[in-house]
């Protein structure tokens, strides 16, 4: 009976205390990642399966578990509640971070190729009123976008250069400053000139000085019939300077002479253009306007287009004209 009493109190006191053990688990990396709890288990067996199973569950390769503390308490319940019940074993899932799509290269929008259709040649129309050309007479608007075409040429031949630059012989007639002058001497690469309205003379004139009354330059030669266009008035070639512009004399009576002339701002009375259509038009041709107004071509330009003269009565010269923008007629 008394051997009964002693195992009786012995059971009651080891109740009365419950065994805490704590069990670490330890990742690859050696870092504490969690703790597993288990009371009255002396053995720590029920922690040790427990942080076995969560290692087993998290696929933790290279974690283990180790018994870190073992003790007994003299209070329960755990002040570090035990996350998972022994009786159903339940691990903490981990979130998985969601993958993010890689997006894909969005490629610009492309705009549907248009199919291309040759433009149709327009047909000349009548009845249109013309628009306002350069001293007050009316024109045609043109019908095209694409420029008319010269026949001109745009650079000096050998043969024109050696004729404006060649060597001046002592008689021969040139102008300086819009005067004429007669060559009376040449010495070391300059000239002696006498005037041929007061016989005044002058000396050691460079040769770069004096324009000759005797070359061409682009088609242009002295004595020919022009079209100033900046001044509106047929003129003469009087000369031909050193540097290929030219010496214009008036044909009013005057005899007004204008040096330093570009070829771009004349209009030779020979000669023939091309239309934006592909047509020849020349000098001396009859064209039709869209109001049924006729025109005479008098002259052609270096830039594709024409001066026309009127063929009513009062016999008005337009420049700059488009021969697109009529109809020949003959």
């Amino acid at each position: 009976m008394k051997t009964l009493l002693i195992a009786v109190t012995l059971t009651l006191s080891t109740s009365a205390f419950a065994d805490k053990c704590v069990v670490s688990l330890i990742d690859s990396r050696g870092v504490v990642t969690d703790l597993f709890y288990t009371f009255q288990d002396n053995q720590c067996m029920n922690a040790v399966r427990n942080c076995r199973n969560h290692i087993v569950y998290q696929s933790m390769n290279g974690a283990t578990c180790v018994v870190t503390s073992r003790q007994q308490d003299g209070y329960s319940p755990n002040p570090y509640p035990y996350p998972y019940p022994e009786t159903d074993y339940r691990p903490r899932p981990q979130p998985r971070p969601t993958p993010t799509p890689t997006p894909e290269p969005q490629r610009p929008p492309t705009r549907p190729t248009e199919p291309t259709y040759p433009t149709p040649r327009p047909t000349p129309t009548t009845g249109t009123p013309p628009q306002s050309g350069t001293n007050g007479q009316t024109i045609p608007a043109p019908r095209e976008n694409r420029p008319p075409r010269s026949t001109l040429i745009a650079t000096m031949t050998r043969e024109e250069e050696s004729s404006i630059k060649r060597a001046v012989e002592v008689g021969e007639t040139v102008i300086v400053d819009n005067k004429y002058y007669v060559v009376s001497d040449d010495t070391d690469n300059t000239y002696e000139i006498k005037s041929v309205k007061d016989r005044k003379v002058v000396t050691d004139v460079l040769r770069g000085r004096l324009a000759v009354t005797r070359g061409c330059a682009y088609e242009i030669c002295a004595t020919d019939s022009v079209y100033d266009i900046a001044n509106s008035q047929f003129v003469a070639i009087a000369a031909v300077h050193f540097d290929g512009l030219f010496v214009t004399k008036s044909i009013d009576g005057r005899n007004t002479l204008r040096s330093n002339v570009s070829n771009a701002t004349l209009a030779v009375t020979k000669g023939c253009v091309q239309s934006s259509y592909g047509d020849s038009i020349c000098v001396g041709a009859t064209m039709q306007a869209r109001d049924n107004s006729y025109y005479k071509v008098v002259a052609v330009q270096k830039d594709g287009k024409v001066v026309v003269e009127s063929a009513d009565s009062n016999r008005s010269v337009v420049a700059n004209v488009d021969p697109a923008t009529f109809v020949v007629v003959r």
